[in-house]
């Protein structure tokens, strides 16, 4: 969990001695959102901090890059939410066995070797192997506000 707090700078520090001290409070939050399926707009909102990427021409704005400070409550719940829907796809069986992004206990090494594996065994076969990579540049590089 990062812990650079968001906009309303509630450190996720004070929200561990708070859980240490009343755990009922934050348990009793989170079910509720839970509970009606929302997450309330301040724990959505952000603030963005830019930060330059090199010692590059400090006016020129793809120098720096854009991070996003997000609530920390709504850190943890997002964090709730994924735990959540990790045990429904596994226990129901509908995660792919090649899918690796957003899943427990998988990381890029695993994906590269997996691949590696994968052409050394089309080979040993004198078969072809074809990969297909898509490079997605800038997609998150624009941010919507509510009308």
């Amino acid at each position: 969990m990062k812990k650079s707090p968001g906009y309303d700078e509630i450190d996720f520090f004070v929200l561990k001695i708070i859980f240490l001290t009343h755990s009922d409070i934050l348990i009793t939050f989170y079910n509720k959102c839970l509970s009606l399926q929302c997450s309330p707009n301040p724990l959505n909102t952000g603030v963005i901090v830019l930060i330059l990427k090199k010692v590059e021409n400090i006016s020129d704005i793809k120098s720096y890059r854009r991070v996003t400070l997000l609530s920390t409550l709504g850190k943890i719940l997002e964090k709730l939410l994924l735990e959540r829907v990790n045990h429904h796809l596994r226990k129901n069986n509908h995660q792919h066995s090649n899918q690796y992004g957003f899943r427990t206990n998988r990381s890029t090494e695993e994906t590269i070797l997996d691949l590696l594996h994968k052409i050394n065994s089309a080979e040993n076969r004198n078969q072809h192997a074809l990969m297909i990579s898509l490079e997605s540049k800038g997609y998150l590089t624009t941010c919507t506000t509510p009308q």
